[in-house]
């Protein structure tokens, strides 16, 4: 709290008068916080609550919804009322105080927005009154706010603007001096250009400029008439908060910015906005508990006096109520009353404070302050990977924000509510999400990688067939390599195809965990789903692990992939055919829809082995490896900080470890001196990529050797819908509690898969084009038959086979197209030597969706195909529709 804000406080005890509105009540500047022996009167003169900065969301009550506004809800009259904004929903009232304690005794339940109404989970304030309802819409992390909310998606700044408009803005701790909030009114700051004074509360440290990203946005706001949503945190101090907050984040309601204006504070230029709530026959659920409703008719005329500039000849309204003030920033005359400085304990001007603006009745805002669940949306086959459906929802049943925790379902996380919503999975070809241009190559693959050739030394290995390998050697023993797939390999019976069907039909418990160490505030999810298998690992997040033996058949087909591509690696490093590699006993899956990442990291803790492998299922993906700041940039380094190639200042910094051996300490000054001055002109404190690796669907990475993890950082940014990562690593049992070592322990697997090209028919050189006799798709079904036929395994399949069940299509009819194998519907039996494909199943090659027609039923992810003779056209003239548009 500044000190100006603590002098005024007295005064307010003493002289609870700030003057009357233009409808008879009276007004209360941010420190206007009437004492407890003046309750009584304001109450009863019908005086709004007292102002202050912003707070909570709010639902809201009409006139025509209340019980009885002469009597029941008199806040003179009545010791217990009941809360008109529950009668907009199904709730719960507690106690003689209306929306706050634990759920109890009596039930409402008019129109059913909210069917479950959750006890406060703020801890209350003896200072504050009780709020008048309970938000609509609440979070209990900023994050679980941003990926819900379409209208606020700002994980650090109060304002969250987009194509130059501001669509939500967050009060929250300090809104800065004058501040003001009443029921309908709020009065803050822009954010930008203040830090944190040593009290923790944010001082105005640089001068604000109107054409600043956010505050130009509000302008714009302010000229096209966009409203903007607000929502209250309850971290705001208790002199600025009219009622209590009952969650961490509530969302007040629709607001329209009715003025902008610049002013100082602590000499600094500073931008303050008005905001005005738009629906003015509606009580706000902050408003106090015992407030009188809003009235009937309102005065839209009445206006603050403005007055022309005699510097700078521009308009400025009176918003103080001690002086008129010029508040154009480039003014000679800005901010100054007769010359001099304006008086320390400024209130705002009664008429400005109650001028209201009239809302067109006839226009919606862009958005609901409770976002409709998505309905017609789910029925798209790409909707269920899609940004929009795991960002996450509001609870229909408790308001609340919710992030999409688990893979496969929405889950309201308040105790009691058990608001539940499976999600239909669209099941993707894996050729259907190719990027635009993509294709899966018939022969060698195509190599996209990038690196820094004055730092790495790259090999190739064609020597196995079909793939194409390419190793990395960043130093001595330390390499990455990239195992290129194609289209026969990602084809094979068991493969990458396979296995990403499987992966979409298997439910293998992937959901998002906690960050360890979150970047904002409160808890924060990852930004990627995983589970993980074998021996427990603890990464950047704590994950429950399941035991090998109790893995789906997919995650043993994907250890025996990334087994075969570690051993390998490690050979053509040691060269003593892989004698010293270290068996993986852990494997981590993530899954990745639309936008989904994992940020740099390294995967270098002490209880692990030096290789990591890693293998790609989907849509692409870029690899990117760097080194870390603490080795690259010259302003971290010490004495006693390892040179490694690449770094900043590389030659100078060996000259000044030898100069730190043999100069004198005056000497050795300087030369440190001169050293950091050249580390300071350096641009950038981040390294650069040294490799970039496209990965596309069946390929794997391995990395391999302790230097690369210590000294280098990598990330994965997917570029599909869809995405899996299957990465094994070995954890050291030494580190891992005896009674868990079981879950690491597996038979592995034989043969290897760089015997694959074994499994492919040397004479069918075209796969992927069409012959004369029998198309690839046709060969593909003969494959998937015989692999599933223990007769035929061993000679087609790269590796010994693991018998799944044969599943049908989505018609719940039996059906022989390859496209739904393996797709995770209930399994039934048919005979493996059937061929007949159904004609209007789609084939495999093509960039579509599995279907299948024989029935009538269908499911989310099927494409409906209309044959012309089913399409009737009608190409008679229409006649013109009566009417206008306007």
């Amino acid at each position: 709290m500044s000190s100006s804000m603590k002098r005024k406080r007295p005064n307010l005890k003493r002289a609870a008068k700030v003057g009357e509105d233009g409808q008879g009540r009276k007004t209360y500047g941010v420190s206007s916080v009437p004492v407890n022996d003046e309750v009584d009167e304001i109450e009863q003169q019908s005086t709004p609550a007292p102002a202050v900065q912003a707070q909570i969301p709010a639902s809201s009550v009409d006139h025509d919804d209340a019980l009885d506004t002469d009597s029941s809800l008199s806040p003179t009259n009545s010791t217990s009322p009941i809360d008109p904004s529950f009668l907009n929903s199904t709730s719960t009232l507690s106690g003689s105080h209306p929306g706050f304690g634990s759920a109890s005794s009596q039930t409402i339940t008019p129109r059913g927005q909210i069917s479950f109404l959750p006890p406060s989970l703020v801890a209350p304030s003896e200072d504050l009154p009780i709020p008048f309802g309970r938000p609509e819409v609440w979070a209990e992390h900023r994050q679980n706010l941003c990926e819900a909310l379409p209208y606020y998606r700002a994980y650090q700044s109060g304002s969250y603007t987009h194509g130059g408009l501001a669509h939500g803005f967050l009060l929250d701790k300090d809104s800065g001096e004058r501040a003001y909030m009443d029921e309908e009114i709020v009065i803050t700051r822009a954010g930008g250009g203040c830090t944190a004074g040593d009290n923790g509360v944010m001082r105005q440290s640089a001068d604000q400029s109107r054409s600043s990203p956010h505050i130009a946005a509000f302008f714009h706001n302010q000229e096209c008439r966009v409203p903007i949503v607000l929502i209250a945190g309850s971290e705001n101090p208790a002199w600025t908060c009219p009622t209590q907050t009952p969650y961490r984040y509530c969302i007040m309601d629709q607001f329209q910015v009715t003025h902008i204006w610049a002013e100082k504070s602590k000499r600094k230029i500073c931008f303050k906005f008005r905001l005005e709530k738009l629906k003015l026959d509606s009580k706000s659920w902050w408003a106090p508990s015992n407030s009188p409703l809003p009235p009937r008719d309102r005065d839209f005329d009445t206006k603050a006096e403005c007055r022309t500039c005699d510097s700078c000849h521009q308009e400025s309204v009176q918003v103080f109520e001690q002086a008129w003030i010029c508040l154009i920033e480039t003014c000679s005359s800005f901010w100054t009353v007769n010359g001099s400085e304006p008086p320390v304990d400024l209130s705002y001007n009664p008429k400005f404070l109650s001028e209201r603006s009239k809302w067109p009745a006839h226009h919606t805002p862009p958005y609901r302050i409770k976002p409709e669940p998505f309905t017609d949306q789910r029925s798209h086959p790409e909707f269920s990977y899609s940004l929009a459906s795991w960002k996450g929802l509001v609870c229909p049943k408790c308001g609340r924000c919710n992030s999409r925790s688990y893979w496969r379902e929405w889950r309201c996380a308040t105790e009691g509510c058990g608001f539940r919503e499976q999600i239909q999975l669209a099941l993707l070809s894996p050729l259907s999400i190719l990027p635009d241009h993509g294709v899966e190559t018939v022969g060698l693959a195509l190599p996209y990688d990038k690196w820094e050739r004055k730092l790495i030394n790259m090999s190739m290995d064609l020597t196995v067939k079909h793939w194409r390998i390419h190793t990395y050697e960043i130093s001595k023993g330390n390499v990455i390599t990239h195992f290129h797939s194609n289209g026969p390999l990602n084809q094979m019976p068991n493969g990458p195809h396979d296995m990403f069907r499987e992966l979409q039909g298997a439910d293998i418990g992937l959901q998002r965990f906690t960050l360890k160490s979150s970047p904002i505030k409160g808890e924060m999810l990852t930004k990627h789903f995983a589970t993980n298998f074998g021996m427990p690992y603890k990464y950047i997040v704590a994950v429950d692990s399941k035991g090998f033996s109790e893995a789906p058949s997919v995650i043993m087909k994907g250890l025996k992939y990334l087994t075969d591509a570690g051993r390998k690696t490690v050979s053509m490093v040691d060269g003593v055919d892989g004698a010293t590699y270290q068996n993986c006993n852990e494997l981590l899956a993530l899954g990745y829809f639309e936008q989904q990442s994992i940020s740099y990291h390294d995967d270098g803790e002490e209880d692990l082995g030096p290789t990591i492998a890693t293998m790609s299922l989907g849509g692409d993906a870029v690899m990117t490896v760097r080194m870390k700041e603490a080795y690259y940039s010259a302003k971290k380094h010490k004495g006693t900080t390892p040179i490694v190639r690449g770094c900043q200042l590389y030659k100078e910094r060996f000259q000044l470890n030898e100069d730190e051996a043999t100069m004198s300490k005056a000497d050795l000054g300087r030369s440190k001196a001169q050293f950091y001055d050249s580390a300071r002109q350096e641009k950038t404190r981040l390294c650069p990529p040294i490799l970039t690796m496209k990965l596309k669907h069946g390929d794997m990475v391995v990395m391999h050797g302790h230097e690369i993890q210590k000294y280098y950082e990598h990330q994965v940014v997917p570029q599909g819908k869809l995405r899996f990562a299957l990465t094994t690593r070995y954890v050291d049992p030494a580190k891992i509690p005896e009674e868990e070592h079981w879950k690491g322990a597996f038979e592995p697997l034989s043969g290897t898969i760089f015997n694959a090209h074994d499994a492919i028919d040397d004479a069918d050189s075209g796969i992927g084009m069409e012959s004369s006799s029998q198309s690839s798709a046709e060969n593909r079904v003969d494959d998937a038959f015989m692999a599933d036929d223990p007769s035929t395994s061993a000679s087609h399949a790269p590796f010994s086979h693991m018998s799944d069940a044969v599943a049908v299509g989505p018609c719940e009819q039996r059906c022989s197209a390859p496209e739904h194998v393996g797709y995770g519907y209930p399994a039934q039996s048919f005979s493996a030597p059937e061929r007949t494909m159904d004609p209007k199943c789609l084939d495999l090659n093509r960039n579509e969706f599995p279907m299948c027609t024989n029935g009538s039923t269908y499911h989310a992810g099927d494409v409906l195909q209309q044959s012309p003779e089913n399409v009737t056209q009608d190409n008679s003239e229409s006649e013109p529709m009566s009417g206008i548009i306007f």
